[in-house]
């Protein structure tokens, strides 16, 4: 990989693997998106955190996070469910602090074949929370940027995004997720939510499993990608 792509990417690395592979990303010079899951949530990790992060400015590498999904449901209609939800989104907050990212990544998550009843009140719920918290990180010089999972086109995330961008956060488009789940070409996603992007998680996959492979290991045409990014050199 070239020098100057390497300095322009994020490279995933869950906090509880930094042990394993944090020379690594220090050997190669490449700019970690820091991964938060429950296991760093319960358990011991901020003096690893602290250590990492220093040596990652150390470097001047660039730093993003990735905030905690799995069964996550900021909008349950179980409110214990809602409470420990917003818990553990609240809980990454410490480790905001001690990396001090550019950007973290979050899952807003609609599905249709659990959210669409309530859609009205899912959507309401998530505005909110999801604005205030880009808000209070827009604050720190985080941005707080909402991933297409789920969604099956632009239209199930618009009405948060929305919100979320004038608060500033933004859109992370999550090509491999748009390929796997969804339902609407790419260029329908980057017309629709174009101009909310900050963030492009980039990956390829068979269309029926979300299966991580590297860009042209898989069946997804990058052609509109490529002419959108043409025109977004910021990005």
């Amino acid at each position: 990989m070239k020098k100057d792509i390497i300095k322009k990417v994020q490279v995933n690395l869950p906090l509880r693997m930094m042990d394993e592979y944090l020379e690594t990303y220090l050997e190669f010079k490449l700019n970690p998106e820091i991964g938060i899951d429950s296991s760093v949530l319960d358990g011991s990790f901020i003096v690893k955190a602290e250590k990492a992060a220093k040596r990652f400015k150390d470097q001047k590498l660039r730093i993003t996070m990735h905030g905690p999904f799995m069964d996550l449901a900021i909008a349950s209609s179980d409110m214990e469910v809602r409470k420990i939800s917003r818990k553990r989104i609240d809980s990454t907050m410490t480790f905001i602090d001690i990396f001090q990212p550019e950007s973290i990544v979050f899952h807003p998550c609609f599905d249709y074949r659990r959210n669409d009843y309530l859609k009205d009140e899912w959507v309401k719920i998530n505005q909110k929370f999801w604005s205030e918290l880009a808000l209070t990180l827009s604050k720190k010089g985080v941005s707080l940027n909402l991933e297409n999972t789920y969604e099956r086109s632009p239209e199930e995330m618009f009405d948060i995004i929305e919100p979320v961008f004038d608060c500033g956060g933004g859109f992370c488009f999550d090509t491999g997720h748009h390929y796997a789940f969804g339902e609407v070409k790419m260029d329908k996603w980057l017309e629709k939510l174009g101009k909310f992007i900050k963030e492009i998680h980039l990956h390829d996959n068979d269309g029926k499993n979300d299966l991580h492979l590297p860009p042209g290991k898989g069946n997804i045409n990058f052609n509109p990608l490529k002419d959108f990014l043409k025109t977004k050199e910021e990005l």
